[in-house]
C-alpha cells in the first residue's frame, strides 16, 4: 500500500498534498476491504507504524474538523470502540501531534465523566444530542475551537514525519518525465 512518486515531486510537494498522497492508497485499500467484508484489524496490523499514525489521524481529523457536531459524534463513536480510541491516542505522539493528543484526552475525560458508552453494543450518541444539551453543545464548541487551533500545524508535522520516514509511505522513483 505504498504510494509511488517521483523523488523530485516528493521533495517539492506541499505538506497537505504530500499527506493526502500518502493517505490515498491507505483509505482506498481500507474502503475496498470494508466493502468485501475483509479483516479490518489485519489491514491495520499490516501498516507500518507511520502509516498507522497517518491513517488514524486522517480518519479522525477528516471528519472531526467538519463541525462541532462531527467532532462530538466521531469522538463518541471512536470512544465506544476502545481499540480504535487507543490506537488514535497511541499513534498521535509518533507524528508529533501532542496538541491533538491532549485535546483527545480531554474529550475522553469529558465522555468518561458523562458515562458514555465504551462499546458499540450500547452506543446511542447522535449528532442531535448537542441540540438538546446546552452543556454538551458548549463543551464541544470549545473543543472544536481548540481542534482548529491545534491542527493548524498538523499537516506540517505530519509531512515532516513522512519526509524523514519516506520508505514507510512510498516508493520513490528517480524518473523525471
Amino acid at each position: 500500500m505504498l504510494a509511488t512518486m517521483k523523488r523530485n515531486e516528493f521533495e517539492t510537494m506541499e505538506d497537505q498534498t504530500l499527506c493526502s498522497a500518502c493517505f490515498a492508497p491507505l483509505i482506498s485499500a481500507f474502503k475496498n476491504l470494508r466493502v468485501s467484508g475483509g479483516d479490518e484489524r489485519a489491514f491495520y496490523g499490516s501498516l507500518t507504524d507511520g502509516q498507522q499514525a497517518l491513517f488514524m489521524f486522517r480518519i479522525y481529523y477528516d471528519h472531526a474538523i467538519q463541525s462541532p457536531e462531527e467532532l462530538y459524534w466521531r469522538s463518541a463513536y471512536y470512544h465506544a470502540q476502545p481499540a480504535i480510541w487507543s490506537s488514535l491516542k497511541n499513534t498521535l505522539p509518533l507524528i508529533g501531534e501532542l496538541g491533538i493528543l491532549q485535546l483527545v484526552e480531554e474529550i475522553e475525560g469529558f465522555l468518561v465523566g458523562r458515562d458514555y458508552a465504551r462499546s458499540l453494543d450500547c452506543f446511542d450518541a447522535t449528532v442531535q444530542d448537542l441540540e438538546h444539551d446546552p452543556e454538551l453543545l458548549s463543551s464541544f464548541n470549545a473543543f472544536y475551537g481548540r481542534l482548529q487551533l491545534v491542527t493548524s500545524s498538523s499537516f506540517t508535522s505530519l509531512a515532516g514525519y513522512i519526509r524523514t520516514h519516506a520508505n514507510d509511505f512510498m516508493q520513490l522513483t528517480n524518473e523525471s518525465y
